[in-house]
Protein backbone atom coordinates (compact mmCIF):
# COMPACT_ATOMS: atom_id res chain seq x y z
CA UNK A 1 0.00 0.00 0.00
CA UNK A 2 1.36 3.61 -0.56
CA UNK A 3 1.52 5.72 -3.53
CA UNK A 4 1.82 4.70 -7.15
CA UNK A 5 4.81 7.41 -7.55
CA UNK A 6 7.78 7.99 -5.88
CA UNK A 7 11.05 10.22 -6.91
CA UNK A 8 14.48 9.70 -5.24
CA UNK A 9 16.92 11.52 -5.48
CA UNK A 10 20.36 12.37 -3.55
CA UNK A 11 23.15 10.43 -2.73
CA UNK A 12 23.53 8.25 -5.61
CA UNK A 13 24.85 5.10 -3.28
CA UNK A 14 22.03 5.23 -0.79
CA UNK A 15 19.36 6.12 -3.90
CA UNK A 16 20.39 2.79 -5.74
CA UNK A 17 19.63 1.04 -2.38
CA UNK A 18 16.65 2.20 -1.54
CA UNK A 19 15.81 1.68 -5.27
CA UNK A 20 16.63 -2.41 -4.67
CA UNK A 21 14.74 -2.26 -1.34
CA UNK A 22 11.41 -0.66 -2.59
CA UNK A 23 11.59 -3.72 -5.54
CA UNK A 24 12.51 -6.60 -3.09
CA UNK A 25 8.84 -4.80 -1.34
CA UNK A 26 7.35 -4.52 -4.60
CA UNK A 27 8.24 -7.42 -7.01
CA UNK A 28 9.32 -11.11 -6.32
CA UNK A 29 12.36 -11.95 -8.44
CA UNK A 30 10.49 -14.12 -10.00
CA UNK A 31 8.50 -11.65 -11.94
CA UNK A 32 10.63 -9.06 -12.13
CA UNK A 33 11.70 -9.75 -16.10
CA UNK A 34 8.31 -9.33 -17.08
CA UNK A 35 6.71 -6.97 -14.53
CA UNK A 36 9.93 -4.58 -14.28
CA UNK A 37 10.80 -1.98 -17.18
CA UNK A 38 13.59 0.38 -16.50
CA UNK A 39 14.61 2.90 -18.74
CA UNK A 40 16.90 6.07 -19.09
CA UNK A 41 14.95 9.07 -18.40
CA UNK A 42 18.01 11.33 -20.30
CA UNK A 43 17.34 9.50 -23.36
CA UNK A 44 14.02 7.77 -23.23
CA UNK A 45 10.98 9.69 -24.82
CA UNK A 46 7.90 10.11 -22.40
CA UNK A 47 5.66 8.64 -24.72
CA UNK A 48 7.63 5.25 -23.81
CA UNK A 49 7.75 5.85 -20.85
CA UNK A 50 3.57 6.38 -20.37
CA UNK A 51 3.23 3.18 -22.87
CA UNK A 52 4.62 0.65 -20.26
CA UNK A 53 3.09 2.28 -17.64
CA UNK A 54 -0.78 2.24 -19.43
CA UNK A 55 0.65 -2.12 -20.09
CA UNK A 56 -0.83 -4.56 -18.11
CA UNK A 57 1.49 -6.44 -16.03
CA UNK A 58 2.49 -10.27 -17.84
CA UNK A 59 1.87 -11.53 -14.24
CA UNK A 60 -1.15 -10.01 -11.83
CA UNK A 61 -0.09 -7.36 -9.14
CA UNK A 62 2.43 -5.01 -10.13
CA UNK A 63 4.34 -3.49 -12.73
CA UNK A 64 7.00 -1.43 -11.73
CA UNK A 65 8.31 1.04 -14.21
CA UNK A 66 11.63 2.62 -12.67
CA UNK A 67 13.00 5.54 -15.49
CA UNK A 68 16.48 6.77 -13.97
CA UNK A 69 18.18 9.99 -14.11
CA UNK A 70 14.92 11.93 -15.06
CA UNK A 71 15.72 15.78 -15.85
CA UNK A 72 12.12 16.55 -15.18
CA UNK A 73 12.65 18.03 -11.83
CA UNK A 74 15.47 20.32 -13.27
CA UNK A 75 15.65 23.81 -13.72
CA UNK A 76 17.45 26.73 -15.24
CA UNK A 77 17.91 28.55 -11.50
CA UNK A 78 20.22 25.19 -11.08
CA UNK A 79 22.38 25.75 -13.49
CA UNK A 80 25.69 26.95 -10.83
CA UNK A 81 24.93 24.07 -8.59
CA UNK A 82 25.00 21.42 -11.62
CA UNK A 83 28.01 23.24 -12.89
CA UNK A 84 29.51 22.74 -9.53
CA UNK A 85 28.69 19.40 -9.18
CA UNK A 86 29.57 18.22 -13.12
CA UNK A 87 33.28 19.63 -12.14
CA UNK A 88 33.48 18.01 -9.01
CA UNK A 89 32.39 14.72 -10.11
CA UNK A 90 35.08 15.12 -12.81
CA UNK A 91 37.46 15.62 -10.00
CA UNK A 92 36.61 12.73 -8.02
CA UNK A 93 36.88 10.24 -11.20
CA UNK A 94 33.16 9.98 -12.02
CA UNK A 95 33.80 10.75 -15.36
CA UNK A 96 30.87 9.03 -16.92
CA UNK A 97 28.78 10.42 -14.46
CA UNK A 98 29.84 13.89 -14.96
CA UNK A 99 29.76 13.97 -18.94
CA UNK A 100 26.45 12.29 -18.49
CA UNK A 101 25.22 15.64 -16.37
CA UNK A 102 27.35 18.07 -18.24
CA UNK A 103 25.02 16.74 -21.46
CA UNK A 104 21.78 17.12 -19.40
CA UNK A 105 22.96 20.83 -17.82
CA UNK A 106 23.03 21.40 -21.49
CA UNK A 107 19.54 19.66 -22.41
CA UNK A 108 18.05 22.63 -19.50
CA UNK A 109 20.00 25.06 -21.15
CA UNK A 110 18.61 24.31 -23.89
CA UNK A 111 21.43 23.66 -26.04
CA UNK A 112 21.19 22.04 -29.37
CA UNK A 113 23.37 19.66 -31.20
CA UNK A 114 25.11 21.94 -33.55
CA UNK A 115 26.43 23.97 -30.28
CA UNK A 116 27.70 20.74 -28.82
CA UNK A 117 29.72 20.37 -32.06
CA UNK A 118 31.10 23.46 -32.42
CA UNK A 119 32.77 23.56 -29.20
CA UNK A 120 36.34 23.26 -30.09
CA UNK A 121 38.55 26.09 -29.98
CA UNK A 122 39.28 28.28 -26.52
CA UNK A 123 36.82 30.84 -28.10
CA UNK A 124 33.87 28.58 -28.66
CA UNK A 125 34.41 27.16 -25.23
CA UNK A 126 33.56 30.54 -23.68
CA UNK A 127 29.90 29.86 -23.50
CA UNK A 128 30.45 26.51 -22.03
CA UNK A 129 32.88 27.54 -19.04
CA UNK A 130 30.56 30.85 -18.43
CA UNK A 131 27.44 28.11 -18.09
CA UNK A 132 30.26 26.07 -15.78
CA UNK A 133 30.95 29.23 -14.05
CA UNK A 134 34.71 28.46 -14.80
CA UNK A 135 37.47 31.08 -13.54
CA UNK A 136 40.39 29.31 -12.11
CA UNK A 137 42.82 27.92 -14.41
CA UNK A 138 42.86 24.54 -13.08
CA UNK A 139 38.69 24.24 -12.81
CA UNK A 140 39.17 25.34 -16.85
CA UNK A 141 41.50 22.48 -17.71
CA UNK A 142 38.92 20.12 -15.81
CA UNK A 143 36.28 21.18 -18.19
CA UNK A 144 38.33 21.25 -21.49
CA UNK A 145 39.42 17.53 -20.25
CA UNK A 146 35.72 16.85 -19.53
CA UNK A 147 34.79 18.38 -22.98
CA UNK A 148 37.38 16.14 -24.75
CA UNK A 149 36.32 12.93 -22.43
CA UNK A 150 33.11 13.12 -23.79
CA UNK A 151 34.07 13.78 -27.32
CA UNK A 152 36.08 10.63 -27.42
CA UNK A 153 32.73 8.38 -25.98
CA UNK A 154 30.73 9.48 -28.41
CA UNK A 155 28.56 11.95 -26.10
CA UNK A 156 26.04 13.97 -27.88
CA UNK A 157 22.72 15.98 -26.90
CA UNK A 158 21.35 14.57 -30.08
CA UNK A 159 19.54 11.70 -28.07
CA UNK A 160 18.87 13.79 -24.92
CA UNK A 161 15.38 15.12 -23.70
CA UNK A 162 15.14 18.34 -21.65
CA UNK A 163 13.43 18.59 -18.42
CA UNK A 164 9.64 19.97 -20.07
CA UNK A 165 9.22 16.73 -22.72
CA UNK A 166 7.11 15.21 -20.48
CA UNK A 167 3.90 14.91 -19.50
CA UNK A 168 3.67 14.00 -15.81
CA UNK A 169 1.71 16.48 -14.33
CA UNK A 170 -1.28 15.49 -16.86
CA UNK A 171 -0.05 11.81 -15.41
CA UNK A 172 -0.08 12.68 -11.85
CA UNK A 173 -3.72 14.34 -12.78
CA UNK A 174 -4.96 11.17 -14.11
CA UNK A 175 -3.81 9.05 -11.99
CA UNK A 176 -2.02 5.53 -12.84
CA UNK A 177 -3.54 2.67 -13.53
CA UNK A 178 -4.50 0.07 -10.43
CA UNK A 179 -1.33 -1.94 -11.82
CA UNK A 180 1.22 1.11 -12.31
CA UNK A 181 4.10 1.88 -9.98
CA UNK A 182 6.44 4.59 -11.19
CA UNK A 183 9.54 4.78 -9.82
CA UNK A 184 12.10 7.63 -10.68
CA UNK A 185 15.49 8.51 -9.74
CA UNK A 186 17.51 11.86 -10.32
CA UNK A 187 20.97 13.43 -10.13
CA UNK A 188 19.28 16.45 -8.98
CA UNK A 189 16.09 18.01 -7.94
CA UNK A 190 14.91 21.67 -7.70
CA UNK A 191 12.24 21.88 -5.19
CA UNK A 192 10.88 25.32 -5.98
CA UNK A 193 9.60 24.07 -9.10
CA UNK A 194 5.87 23.52 -9.55
CA UNK A 195 5.87 20.22 -10.56
CA UNK A 196 7.94 18.70 -7.77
Amino acid sequence: EGPPLLLLFGDDLRVQEACRALLDSLLPESERAFNLERFDGRSTSWNQVEASLNTAPFFPGKKVVWVESVTYFFSRDQKEELGQKVLQMWSEGKKDEAGRLLLDLLAVEGWTQEQWEQLHSAVSLAPLMELLDVDETNARDDAQALLAYCRSKGMDLSQRHGPEEHRLAELLDQGLPPWGFLLMTAAQVDRRTRLY
